[in-house]
């Protein structure tokens, strides 16, 4: 149990940070307009 709950953990981070850099190069994008 411990390990999938390691993996869950680590699958919301992956999500998360999917998430964040997305956001990171609209904002890029948006300036350079």
């Amino acid at each position: 149990m411990q390990n999938y709950n390691l993996l869950h953990i680590l699958f919301l981070n992956d999500k998360i940070w999917n998430k964040a850099s997305q956001i990171e190069e609209t904002k890029k994008q948006s300036v350079k307009q």
